[in-house]
């Protein structure tokens, strides 16, 4: 693994969430010339000791008051349960602590909103983990569609199969909400490879696994993502594999299509009569991202010595919030969902995606059942999730400098607000 050599000054650190992510980060850290891992917390304080036994001046706490109220603590890894992000956060940027945090950032995009405005607020950075953007493969299959070697991007599959198998308690305690937990990643690299928002979200879903079934979850997934300018993107996604982590790119243009494949645990392949044979894939997602985990730990550390631009922004995590709630509700409704978009060099309300007569739905309508939203949003072909309400003025989306465009959260409070109560009562 690629270890940086540049000089840095020492950075103290603090580990929230000491779980399977939390140990990868913690290896990580371990690992890092330049930073001392100072605290380490989890509510099963045995996690916490096992990792802090292994440093000199380490201590576990089952909470994280001590770790924010250290000075010498000057950067804090969050990577505990989805729920408890919001807070965290929060609590890490009043104590002006740099802060990196698993994804997804948070559970809705106003809460992704308040987040960021706090960190800017005492002069912190925030990032969140979408590690695909730091990973050698996915980076240099981005930079072959930038330069336009595939010439214009027409067409994205993007597959996600997990292994192994994340433990059904697991799934159906801590990791419920297939979109908002696992599609994440998916839907981050299809706005990273796009460079914009979709426009319109469809999703279906079914669940497999035995054990899963009679609590509400899915467990397979197929997204369509349409894109400004007519392009597609397909994810695939998948809570299980049989023959180990199954994650592929395609990105089909209109002069080519560059691939990105799995990568085996050897490299070695034997011919005979018998056929073919080469390794299996990599076993699971530590392994296969492993140079990623540790580039977006370099990463975060860059930006807090050296003031470095974050490669992960407010616009792209609160527009993964956006489309995975849309994607959420197009499942549970069965509709296509229309996103609010900017046409490129239009700046009026007139270039949004006009939104449909059906009227909003509210807060309790979209926690009943599965039939029930399919009943209230029959009378049209979609719904809208973050487009404006046949009620509601939509002030024009800001300038982006990432080429995103978002109608802003002051203007669509209760359109976002309805789109999280969609994700957060299944």
């Amino acid at each position: 693994m690629y270890r940086p050599s540049r000089a840095r000054p020492r950075i103290g650190a603090a580990l929230f969430g000491a779980g399977r992510i939390g140990q990868v980060h913690a290896e990580n850290i371990l690992s890092h010339p330049h930073i001392d891992l100072l605290y380490v917390v989890d509510v099963l304080i045995g996690n916490a000791q096992r990792i802090a036994n292994r440093i000199s001046g380490a201590e576990a706490h089952v909470e994280e008051t001590a770790a924010l109220a250290d000075s010498r603590v000057q950067i804090v890894f969050i990577n505990t349960p989805t729920s408890t992000h919001h807070p965290l956060i929060c609590s890490a940027a009043r104590a002006g602590k740099t802060i990196f945090c698993e994804k997804p950032l948070c559970e809705t995009a106003e809460q992704i909103d308040e987040c960021y405005s706090l960190c800017a607020q005492h002069n912190v950075a925030l990032l969140c983990g979408f590690m695909r953007r730091f990973d050698p493969h996915f980076m240099a299959a981005k930079k072959l569609v930038d330069s336009g070697a595939v010439g214009s991007l027409e067409q994205l599959l993007i597959i996600n199969r997990d292994y192994p198998q994340p433990p059904i308690e697991f799934l159906r305690t801590q990791a419920p909400d297939m979109f908002l937990d696992f599609i994440v990643h998916d839907v981050d690299t299809a706005i990273w490879f796009f460079g914009a928002m979709p426009v319109e979200v469809f999703a279906w879903g079914t669940c497999v696994i035995p054990e899963l079934k009679g609590f509400g979850q899915i467990d397979n997934a197929i997204i369509v993502l349409k894109f400004p300018h007519g392009g597609v993107c397909t994810i695939e996604a998948s809570r299980r594999s049989s023959f180990g982590l199954d994650q592929r790119l395609e990105a089909f243009g209109s002069k080519g299509q560059v691939q990105v494949g799995n990568l085996d645990a050897t490299s070695s392949v034997l011919l005979n009569m018998d056929g073919t044979h080469s390794s299996k894939p990599v076993y699971d997602l530590p392994q296969r991202y492993q140079q990623a985990f540790y580039n977006e730990l370099d990463h975060i550390c860059d930006v807090f010595s050296t003031g470095e631009t974050l490669r992960v922004s407010q616009t792209d995590a609160r527009s993964v919030a956006l489309v995975t709630a849309a994607a959420r509700h197009s499942f549970r409704s069965g509709q296509p969902v229309l996103l609010a978009h900017r046409t490129p060099g239009h700046s009026r309300e007139s270039s949004l995606v006009p939104s449909l007569s059906s009227p909003e739905p509210s807060s309790s309508s979209s926690s009943s059942s599965s039939s029930s939203s399919s009943s209230s949003s029959s009378s049209s072909s979609s719904s809208t999730v973050s487009g404006a309400s046949p009620n509601t003025t939509t002030l024009p989306p800001p300038a982006l400098s990432s080429g995103l465009a978002l109608a802003p959260a002051t203007s669509l409070k209760k359109e976002i607000s309805w789109a999280a109560s969609v994700v957060n009562n299944t």
